[in-house]
């Protein structure tokens, strides 16, 4: 029964069917037949593209396939007129996206393309892509194509689809976009491309046309469809859908002639099935088949793709290998670490450099390697967790409690991996400490040469001052011809020597990088016009014509170092002079660059003189270089000159140059840069001579002080609490024209300030209750009672190092005089700063000698040839001298190093001004123990000290009780006892 029933059923479907199929034909039938009543036949714009062999456009120009043919019946039928818009295929999907065509045949439906456009329901057939090569490419699978160049047409899904497929493969390709198939096709038989991509009924047709074959590289089957754009002609695809559906289940239908015609198959085949059963079959005959060659291929890929998987893997494994090795041999320790420091893992060069065993590093952290201060000072944890990368130095404990330090660099892999290489550098520390050392020991050795020549200056130029003096006083005295030219030839190789002496110290200072220039308001005429005076009187007793002329256009108010400026010009003008037998010397001023705020001038010195000769010129301005290096040279000199002269040059920004022709006269150059006055301006005279030109103002200091009242141009004050230093110095201004007003402290001084009005005061460094120092910044003070607060302060001190002299000036002293006072010094001091200018009145010749204990002849010329008064002097010292010593005492036993150093200064200064030579240099000595706190070993110099003070004391003694006929060698034999 239920067999009956079910071949009942299946007679009643089949019937039924029949008769649907009639009653939609017959309706097909009657829609056919409208367009015969219609009037003009509707336009349908189709967008046609090379797809052969479904469409395409021939050679002559005409649109042509299956697709057209099957169309074109429909046309017949419904009273339309197709029109093809020839064009690629992506113009034709942005025709239908713009509207230009209402029709695209042959599109494969995706979710994007859906958004914008409406697909037929009928397929117009299956295709699917399909991979198209030469036959002598050797392309025969999908491993094959890696590194090729692979054509596809643009906008094509099965191109789209390739590109993902080789992806998954991870195969690297360089695809070629072309607008259509026949382009491909053309491009490989070129050898343009190595393969491409097409849809397998084109490529069918069209393979052997071109001679290609196909790889086997059969993917992605899909349908193809009528497709308009979105919400526009509906009722078009609905029409094609029923004719597409009729047609497919007939063998003789329009859309069968056209597809066995253009694919060139055979249409006599009978039909024995019913036409939606024989579709039916063959597309699922077509699915199990691309299945079937699907899955071969997927078992051919998945194969090869294994087999590239295991090569990977060897290749992986041996690179590892490779990086193992790297890390083992690694001159550098490597440390993997955690977020927490813990080693994770080490190479060999760590477990080196730290002392341990590598699986003793994994039990231990970085913390336990590095001390925690040194890692937490270093911000290294912060820098890495900010830039991902840190760079530092630390000191590593090493296994056996030592320290080595190492460099340590950081990347941060990870949020919880950190990788450190580490270089021992112990020794690269070592040695850069040793250097260190060295360069300090360097600095050290430079300052202790500095301070000692400083020192042999103090001590050779006191004598030589002394000699100098005596010279001067042995001049004006009656002399003989010869003992004159004598005395004259005397005279001058002590100047030659001072100047060698202070030559040899600016040199040093250079050296040193101890010479720092001074800033301060100057007047480049007065300046130069000073220059002038002072070495017209040189060039005038050669019978030479020596001036300056400025250019207009040079400032004059100008702020700088006016004195090094001078020295300068003195050393150039004065070797001009002394290398020029007859003729002139010209120095020429003018301004090389100019702007607000400074002003670079390039002084000139042209002479007529001897020249150079051109293989010095290189070299000449080079230390102890002469232009005249022989045995037999005329001129004297160190060759220290233009050295100093080109360095300061330097250190005022400028450079030095020469131009000279031998016995052809020399032109010496400079430039210094120099700040400008503002807002201020002064005339310039076209030229200054030596004979005429007007001395420069020397009551105007160069800090501008202001100049102290007339009325009391020669009173000073001294403030000075040495007994023998007041009366020494008094004596001596009261005899040049001065009054002086004496102070014994600061104190006093201040209060003498604030009742008088004053010249100037000379001012001692270390005095009791208020030093020179100290009382110096009261007297500057505008809220202190003292009447002049800008009076000219010159500092008295026994020390002429640099820094002592920087000291002064801090302070706010105008200069200094270093002790013992030398009379030239304090001549120049008055000129300086004093308007009034009295000369010192002439000394006796007298008969005097000297020896190492007591120098009798510098402390009668300290006293301007007066025997009484350096008897007198001495008396007073002889007077005050338990007092010196007992102070010395009394600070060693309270071990109070102030006040015995402030003591021993105070007997240094008095030794010193009484010529007392070798109680100077002891005192000397002892000072320097009690600036360093070495009490004990002061005590153990007492006794040297002590014995020296004996000896003076005899020698002062001896000189006090000798008459002025006596002889005098009666002294030298009394201080020897």
């Amino acid at each position: 029964m239920g067999g009956i029933f079910y071949a009942c059923g299946k007679e009643t479907l089949i019937k039924m069917k029949k008769t649907l199929i009639t009653t939609m034909s017959f309706l097909l039938l009657l829609l056919s037949c409208v367009p015969l009543f219609a009037g003009e036949p509707r336009v349908v714009r189709i967008g046609a593209f090379d797809y052969y062999p479904a469409i395409f456009k021939d050679k002559d120009g005409t649109i042509k396939g299956f697709y057209v043919d099957a169309l074109a019946a429909i046309a017949e039928r419904e009273n339309i007129r197709f029109k093809y818009i020839y064009g690629t295929w992506k113009e034709g999907m942005e025709r239908l996206e713009s509207g230009e065509v209402d029709l695209l045949t042959s599109v494969a439906f995706t979710p994007e393309r859906a958004e914008f456009l409406d697909y037929g329901s009928q397929p117009l057939q299956t295709v699917w892509g399909e991979l198209y090569t030469s036959p002598s490419s050797g392309i025969d699978g999908i491993q094959q194509v890696q590194g090729k160049k692979i054509a596809i047409m643009i906008g094509d899904f099965n191109g789209r689809y390739f590109i993902d497929l080789v992806k998954k493969f991870d195969i690297t390709c360089e695809f070629v976009e072309m607008p259509d198939f026949n382009t491909i096709f053309q491009a490989i038989a070129a050898k343009q491309v190595d393969a491409g991509v097409v849809n397998s009924t084109f490529g069918a047709a069209k393979q052997h046309e071109y001679s290609l074959i196909s790889t086997g590289v059969v993917f992605n089957p899909f349908d193809i469809f009528f497709a308009a754009a979105k919400g526009k002609n509906q009722e078009l695809l609905t029409l094609l859908d029923n004719y597409l559906y009729n047609w497919r289940q007939q063998t003789n239908s329009p859309y069968a002639k056209a597809r066995q015609k253009w694919s060139h198959g055979s249409v006599n085949a009978i039909q024995v099935a019913p036409p939606w059963l024989i579709n039916s079959i063959a597309a699922l005959g077509g699915i199990i088949l691309i299945t079937l060659t699907f899955i071969v291929l997927l078992k051919v890929q998945i194969k090869r793709a294994t087999a590239d998987i295991e090569q990977s893997k060897a290749v992986l494994r041996e690179n590892e290998a490779k990086f193992r090795s790297y890390i083992d041999n690694s001159p550098d320790g490597i440390f993997v670490t955690d977020e927490d420091g813990r080693c994770l893992e080490v190479n060999p060069a760590a477990a080196a450099i730290t002392g341990y065993e590598t699986e003793e590093l994994l039990n231990l952290s970085i913390c336990d390697l590095v001390p925690a201060e040194s890692f937490a000072s270093s911000h290294h944890l912060l820098t890495l967790q900010e830039l991902g990368i840190a760079s530092n130095e630390f000191e590593f404990i090493h296994k056996n409690g030592k320290k080595r330090w190492c460099s340590v660099d950081t990347v941060k892999l990870s949020a919880t991996r950190y990788l450190a290489f580490t270089k021992d550098i112990t020794t690269r520390r070592r040695t850069e400490d040793q250097l260190l050392h060295a360069m300090a020991t360097a600095d050290a050795a430079n300052t202790a040469k500095s301070r000692f020549l400083a020192n042999m200056s103090h001590e050779i130029r006191t004598p030589m001052n002394g000699m100098i003096g005596l010279i001067e006083l042995l001049l004006g005295t009656g002399l003989t011809k010869e003992q004159r030219e004598y005395a004259e030839l005397i005279k001058l190789s002590g100047r030659n020597l001072m100047q060698l002496l202070n030559d040899i110290l600016d040199l040093s200072k250079i050296e040193a990088h101890k010479i720092e220039l001074e800033a301060h308001d100057f007047n480049l005429q007065a300046e130069i016009t000073g220059t002038i005076n002072l070495l017209a009187l040189h060039a005038k007793t050669k019978k030479l014509r020596l001036h300056a002329q400025i250019d207009p256009d040079v400032p004059i108010l100008l702020r700088g170092d006016s004195g090094r400026l001078r020295q300068i010009l003195n050393n150039i003008i004065g070797n001009a002079i002394k290398f020029t037998h007859e003729g002139s010397v010209l120095l020429h001023i003018c301004t090389v660059a100019e702007n607000e705020k400074e002003a670079t001038l390039r002084f000139e010195v042209t002479d007529t003189g001897i020249g150079i000769a051109a293989d010095k010129l290189d070299k000449i301005f080079e230390p102890f270089t002469q232009g005249d290096s022989s045995s037999t040279r005329q001129y004297g000199g160190t060759g220290l000159g233009l050295s100093i002269a080109r360095q300061l040059t330097e250190l005022m920004g400028g450079t030095i140059g020469v131009d000279s022709v031998q016995d052809g006269g020399t032109k010496f150059w400079f430039t210094v840069v120099l700040a400008k006055q503002l807002d201020k301006t002064a005339p310039v005279p076209e030229e200054l001579a030596g004979d005429e030109a007007v001395a420069s103002d020397l009551s105007n200091p160069d800090n501008g002080r202001k100049a102290p009242p007339t009325q009391n141009r020669n009173r000073i004050l001294l403030a000075e609490d040495d007994q023998i230093n007041q009366h020494m110095t008094k004596l001596f201004l009261t005899k040049s024209g001065y009054l002086v007003d004496v102070a014994n402290n600061g104190r006093e001084a201040l209060k003498l300030l604030e009742e008088n009005d004053y010249a100037m005061v000379l001012m001692d460094c270390m005095m009791p209750e208020l030093s020179g120092y100290e009382t110096t910044t009261m007297i500057r003070n505008p809220a202190s009672a003292v009447r002049d607060h800008s009076i000219p302060v010159i500092a008295l001190t026994a020390n002429a190092m640099q820094e002592d002299r920087d000291n002064c000036l801090a302070a706010g002293m105008d200069d200094y005089l270093v002790k013992p006072i030398e009379v030239s010094k304090v001549l120049e001091i008055l000129k300086k700063w004093v308007p009034f200018a009295a000369e010192a009145d002439e000394g006796t010749d007298i008969g005097t000698t000297r020896n190492a204990i007591f120098d009798q002849e510098e402390l009668i010329a300290r006293s301007m040839g007066d025997i009484d008064l350096s008897r007198y002097v001495a008396t007073i010292f002889m007077e005050n001298a338990p007092d010196y010593i007992e102070a010395i005492r009394s600070a060693l036993t309270a071990k109070d190093v102030g006040a015995l150093r402030q003591s021993t200064h105070k007997l240094k200064g008095a030794a010193a001004t009484m010529a007392l030579l070798q109680l100077t240099e002891a005192a000397r000595s002892f000072e320097e123990l009690a600036v360093n706190g070495e009490i004990g070993n002061a005590w153990m110099s007492l006794p040297s000290l002590e014995r020296k003070f004996e000896q003076a004391c005899a020698a002062l003694q001896q000189f006090i009780l000798t008459r002025p006929e006596a002889d005098p060698s009666a002294v030298s034999a009394a201080a020897s006892d």
